[in-house]
């Protein structure tokens, strides 16, 4: 049976293997969206957004991304290695240094321009100290919250706070705010409690914040729009990062496509896969695709999960493995070898539903593709 013709303007390699679409478009799209929900809010002041790059732009491609959130007021990476990359792309807007960055010493470097960066301990304020003056370097100092993962609290933080002053009034940083990484950002009680005690702790130490995440700044802009920035990442890639509908249009700036590469009839009662992870009930037409775990589609991924093949909704049968997974065709006669399924991203798989059914979240999935799959971007 001769394979279906590319139609799709794509180069016939792509087409051969695991392919990423990356539509930077979109991200441009949500970057306006996201603001847009924020601003309707805010007065005369409204928040500054930081649009979030950490993990080579969750799987989108750091220096390309780049390119889609050029009205972004800042970004914001996982590590100097990516700051260094944003500026040599031509990046001239504040770049956050979200990362645990024990060494301060590199801030120093008067080619990086405004950076901010996030303090995670007191040791840090010490090498702070011997940086020279004038720097364009902001420091926000980072609550631990209850997510406690880093930062400070208590009378740890509030004596950083003063320490950090000082170096403020000896212009040896240029700024100071609050910086929180909520907990529960989709618990609308648990967050309201988490905001109440930032919110404690900035009546005694006054500062700008910078709080509000995809999560919190998408379920309630009418507090957004009241801090100084807000941070979005995976809204940005249009992912929900919401348990219900998302309350603005997201428009997936990532599909993940591979191809059928053979067919199988299955008698009934005939098995599939190791460990004979599916039995057939009836006689019944099975895809072979080109993509698995060595390509970073979730091995836990089972039975049921929704795909589609020729933009025709379809599900996985069976254990995905390395370099293989598998597709029922029983409703898709025209389906042959070289049909392109799509795994999400189209065609209305959202990754959102994938992650469901591993059991994790979208922002893995992005994140956890290997080398092996090929990227092409479109215009």
């Amino acid at each position: 049976m001769p394979a279906t013709p590319n139609t799709t303007g794509l180069p016939t390699l792509l087409l051969n293997a695991p392919t990423l679409l990356i539509r930077p478009k979109a991200i441009s799209t949500n970057l306006a969206a996201l603001r847009a929900h924020v601003h309707a809010y805010a007065g005369s002041a409204a928040p500054r957004l930081w649009a979030v790059l950490k993990a080579d732009a969750y799987g989108h491609g750091l220096v390309p991304t780049l390119s889609a959130v050029g009205l972004a007021d800042g970004v914001a990476v996982g590590s100097l290695a990516e700051l260094y990359d944003c500026r040599a792309a031509g990046w001239t807007k504040p770049i956050l240094l979200l990362g645990l960055e024990q060494d301060v010493l590199p801030l120093a470097d008067p080619s990086i321009g405004q950076v901010h960066f996030v303090l995670h301990d007191e040791a840090q304020i010490h090498t702070l100290a011997q940086l020279p003056p004038h720097l364009d370097l902001h420091i926000w100092l980072r609550h631990a919250g209850q997510l406690n993962f880093s930062g400070l609290k208590g009378q740890a933080y509030a004596q950083a706070y003063q320490q950090l002053q000082v170096l403020l009034k000896r212009k040896i940083i240029a700024g100071l705010g609050h910086l929180q990484h909520y907990a529960y950002a989709e618990d609308p009680v648990r967050l309201q409690n988490e905001r109440a005690a930032i919110l404690e702790l900035q009546k005694a130490l006054p500062g700008p914040l910078c709080t509000e995440n995809s999560s919190a700044l998408l379920a309630s802009p009418q507090f957004a729009a009241h801090t100084q920035w807000v941070r979005s990442g995976v809204a940005l890639y249009g992912i929900n990062p919401l348990p219900g509908p998302s309350p603005i249009d997201l428009q997936a700036a990532m599909t993940l496509r591979a191809p059928l590469i053979a067919i199988q009839t299955l008698a009934p009662n005939e098995h599939l896969g190791y460990q004979a992870s599916y039995t057939s009930p009836h006689r019944r037409r099975v895809g072979i695709v080109h993509c698995g775990y060595g390509f970073g589609y979730p091995r836990q991924i089972g039975s049921g999960c929704p795909c589609a093949v020729d933009g025709k909704a379809s599900v996985i049968l069976g254990r995905v493995s390395m370099d293989t997974l598998c597709v029922d065709l029983h409703h898709l006669p025209h389906a042959r070898v070289g049909s392109q399924v799509s795994l999400w991203g189209e065609h209305g798989i959202h990754i959102e539903d994938v992650a469901a059914c591993a059991g994790t979240i979208a922002a893995q999935l992005c994140t956890g593709l290997t080398a092996r799959v090929q990227r092409h971007y479109l215009p």
